[in-house]
C-alpha cells in the first residue's frame, strides 16, 4: 500500500437508528493496530473506529464511553461498510435505550470483517 493511498482515506459512513434516536457512525482517524497506522509495518492496517451520538433537542452529541476502534480496515467496501453499521445498531440498540452500553461497545470493538 502506497503512502498516497493511506493519506487520503476518507471514509465516514453513519447510519440513524432506534427510531431515529441514535447514530452509529464508523470512521478512520489514523489508527492501526498499535495505535496509529504504521504504513512501514506490513502487518499493520488502517482501522476504523465506531462512535454512537444521540439525537438531544434537534442536535446529536456524543455519547458517552461508545467510541471505540475496530478492527475492520478502512479499505472495506460501501456494502461491508453498511453491513458493518447494521451489525452495531443491532448489537447496541436496546443497550442504549437502557443505558447499559459500555461493555458491550467494549465487546463490540473485537468487530471484524468475519462479523459482518
Amino acid at each position: 500500500m502506497s503512502e498516497q493511498s493511506v493519506s487520503q482515506i476518507e471514509f465516514n459512513k453513519s447510519k440513524i437508528f432506534c427510531n431515529g434516536r441514535f447514530k452509529v457512525s464508523l470512521s478512520y482517524i489514523g489508527e492501526g493496530y498499535d495505535g496509529d497506522y504504521d504504513k512501514n509495518n506490513k502487518s499493520d492496517n488502517p482501522l476504523l473506529r465506531f462512535d454512537i451520538e444521540e439525537m438531544i433537542e434537534g442536535e446529536w452529541e456524543a455519547v458517552e464511553n461508545t467510541s471505540y476502534c475496530t478492527q475492520l480496515t478502512a479499505f472495506i467496501s460501501t456494502d461491508q461498510a453498511q453491513r458493518a453499521l447494521d451489525h452495531l445498531a443491532f448489537h447496541l440498540g436496546d443497550c442504549l435505550i437502557n443505558g447499559q452500553y459500555k461493555r458491550q461497545c467494549e465487546i463490540i470493538s473485537c468487530l471484524s470483517i468475519e462479523d459482518v
